[in-house]
Parts: C-alpha cells; sequence; structure tokens
C-alpha cells in the first residue's frame, strides 16, 4: 500500500471524528491575536488529525485544481489563506 492510499484511507475514516472543544478554543484565540500567527495556528490544526484532515482534504479538492501538492497544514494556509482558514476550522469545530 503506498502512502498516498494510506493517507486517503485516513481522511476518508477522520471525517466522523469530533473535534476536541479545547482544540477549538485554542483556534479561536489564536484567530482573534492582533496579528495572527500562521505557525502558532498550523501548530494547532495539525494537533488535531479531523481538523487537519478535513482542511488539506478541501485544499486537495478539484475546487482548487492545483498543479503540485500541498504537504502540510502551513502550506494549505499560506495557499488558502488565514481568513479561508478560520471559517473552515472554526466551522468544522463548532
Amino acid at each position: 500500500m503506498s502512502l498516498s492510499t494510506s493517507v486517503d484511507n485516513f481522511l476518508a475514516k477522520a471525517n466522523n471524528l469530533p473535534t476536541l472543544p479545547g482544540i477549538a478554543v485554542r483556534l479561536f484565540e489564536a484567530f482573534q491575536a492582533d496579528e495572527p500567527d500562521i505557525n502558532e495556528i498550523a501548530e494547532i490544526l495539525s494537533t488535531d488529525p479531523v481538523l487537519a484532515s478535513k482542511i488539506l482534504k478541501i485544499v486537495k479538492s478539484s475546487f482548487y485544481s492545483l498543479p503540485g501538492k500541498i504537504t502540510s497544514v502551513k502550506h494549505a494556509i499560506n495557499f488558502m489563506g488565514l481568513k479561508t482558514i478560520q471559517n473552515l476550522a472554526l466551522s468544522f469545530a463548532l
């Protein structure tokens, strides 16, 4: 089984798991900062496999039609922008 197949299988299974409330609170606080830190937000999102997988699944969708691969949550944030990530992450978490 290849790595991409394993990742795809994980993403398919992870969509049904709940997000921890503490993660949502930390995300909300990080986004409310005067200057949100992309590294901090990526770290918070990466600690929750459900949120990370949902965001990666969206950025890898045909909607964005990316020629290259998004390999990390931080890369997804840089591509999609903080406002989009904020809306997605908080909607998934809440």
